[in-house]
């Protein structure tokens, strides 16, 4: 592992990658120069300075042929720490189910999704609405166990036995036929205590479907040329020394013509902003360079020399023009299913050893995802993993403030919110006594000093699914919190970290 440090001497070759922390090659790498670019790409640091988290600042290698020897001449170079793993150094890992106690209940759930006047899982809390619900359960439950086929007791006759056979076996009449027992009472106290507990650990959360469709239009102005003016200039051979540095104006040389400015203008302004629709945008985009290539009042035989020569700063003062007359207006279409969310089970790599820890044990950053947490009991799923230690801190503030009711760490798919064709899954659902929260846990860096647009498209579809959720008929006010990391504390309590949430509207 390589520690990163701050240094103009660092390799600058290939593109600005700066969050890049882990190399693992597929193949041989037969070029030491593409070996050096890419070790320089993840030798960048992703704030430009080190932060003290080693996962942030360090960067791993998986390395051989190529890597391995550039590493070895590297070891002596003050610039680098280096931190050596070896197989007794790596902890195994084991994959675990991850589940709450309640699968074996699917079956009956999915019946109860099925009753239209059944929508919420709180209405089991109901004593007359449960009744109601197991009664049902129970007779249709009865009703296929009485369309069952009567098992034979005994030995199954032999093969090509013929059918007076088959009712005898062995000379023995088959009068007492087997057939598993069903008790309707026992059956209906066994449904109520199952489905009581379910309720009061799960979170009645509505199927919302949202599509957002985008209306993206490339508004029409007038063209200017805001910078210039661009005239045609000699160029020549500059040479350098290495060893006296001495440079040297060596002869005029042809500067190079562009065959088709307006064609190769176009393309690079379609290239250069992604919002511009090739299919529909064309004739615009031509249109457009028409009238930049006549605003620059140069002839037409100049033209071309004129495009190669200034390329960058044209295209540059086009794409600020075509990006400022770009509206982007997106409508939002919301499908509600009845029934609710049921919570599945999934799967988890833990460490082999020792993988499963009470929440309240601290555990260093990097070791985070490598545990399920357990003691909790306001939640349907006992063991649980996090991403980060802000995601266990707050999971302990739900657990011991007196104020929420019961929580649950969604699985990834589980909950999904649409977003432009993407789906989302939030951290947390939360219910306290007047309201349920949809809480996301983000890392500083992705709010502050501005809020990346992808976080941004998720916190508001969010905002749009918990407004239509508090529309329906019977459910609680839904509320979404977007809370940064740095302000979750352990011992704090609930609404003291939803009130640092960020401001969205």
């Amino acid at each position: 592992m390589l520690q990163k440090e701050p240094t103009n001497t660092m390799l600058k070759e290939g593109w600005d990658v700066r969050n890049l922390y882990t190399i693992i090659p597929l193949r041989a790498s037969t070029s030491e120069i593409l070996t050096e670019q890419t070790i320089g790409r993840g030798l960048r640091l992703p704030f430009g300075k080190p932060t003290g988290d080693e996962d942030l600042d360090a960067l791993e290698i998986i390395s051989h042929d190529q890597y391995a020897k550039l590493i070895k001449e590297a070891q002596n170079n003050p610039l680098f720490k280096f931190k050596e793993f070896s197989e007794k150094d790596l902890r195994p890992v084991t994959t675990v189910p991850v589940s709450h106690g309640y699968i074996d209940l699917n079956p009956v759930l999915d019946q109860i999704n099925e009753q239209k006047d059944i929508l919420f899982t709180s209405q089991l809390s109901d004593k007359q609405k449960l009744d109601e619900v197991v009664d049902r359960i129970v007779a249709e439950e009865a009703k296929q166990h009485a369309q069952q086929p009567v098992v034979p007791m005994g030995v199954l006759p032999a093969a090509g036995a013929s059918e007076q056979q088959q009712g005898v076996l062995f000379g023995v009449p088959q009068v007492a036929p087997l057939k598993p027992k069903f008790d309707p009472k026992v059956r209906k106290e066994e449904l109520k205590k199952a489905l009581t507990n379910y309720a009061e650990l799960s979170i009645d959360v509505p199927h919302i479907e949202i599509e957002t469709v985008s209306h993206r239009k490339l508004e029409p102005f007038e063209v200017r040329v805001n910078s210039g003016p661009f005239e045609l200039v000699s160029q020549r051979l500059l040479s350098k020394e290495l060893a006296s540095g001495k440079e040297r104006v060596g002869e005029q040389v042809e500067i190079i013509e562009i065959d088709n400015p307006r064609a190769f203008l176009a393309g690079q302004l379609i290239d250069a902003v992604d919002e511009i629709d090739v299919t529909n945008d064309k004739d615009a985009v031509l249109a457009i360079v028409d009238k930049y290539l006549a605003e620059i009042k140069k002839p037409a035989e100049e033209l071309g020399k004129i495009v190669h020569l200034y390329r960058n700063p044209i295209i540059a003062d086009l794409k600020n023009q075509v990006e400022a007359h770009i509206t982007d207006e997106t409508e939002a279409k919301t499908y509600v299913k009845s029934g609710f969310v049921k919570f599945r089970e999934y799967s988890k790599s833990i460490l082999s050893k020792e993988g499963k820890a009470v929440y309240s044990t601290e555990v260093t950053k990097s070791d985070i995802g490598k545990y399920l947490f357990t003691g909790f009991k306001k939640t349907l799923y006992p063991e649980i993993p996090f991403d980060s230690t802000p995601e266990k801190d707050f999971a302990a503030v739900l657990e011991r403030d007196a104020s929420v009711l019961k929580w649950v760490r969604p699985p990834e798919g589980n909950i999904p919110i649409h977003y432009r064709g993407q789906s989302y899954n939030p951290d947390f659902v939360v219910e306290t006594k007047d309201v349920k929260y949809l809480v996301e846990i983000k890392a500083n860096r992705d709010l502050f000093p501005e809020m990346g647009k992808e976080v941004k498209d998720k916190a508001l579809a969010a905002i749009r699914w918990c407004e239509t959720a508090t529309g329906m008929k019977g459910s609680k006010r839904w509320e979404y919190k977007l809370i940064p990391a740095e302000a979750v504390k352990s011992n704090s309590d609930f609404q003291f970290t939803i009130n640092l949430a960020v401001k969205l509207s």
